[in-house]
């Protein structure tokens, strides 16, 4: 899963998975 941007698991920007 990348570019999850809100919808993550985590508060990360989309550059994490």
């Amino acid at each position: 899963m990348q570019g999850c941007s809100n919808a993550g698991p985590y508060a990360k920007p989309q550059s994490y998975k």
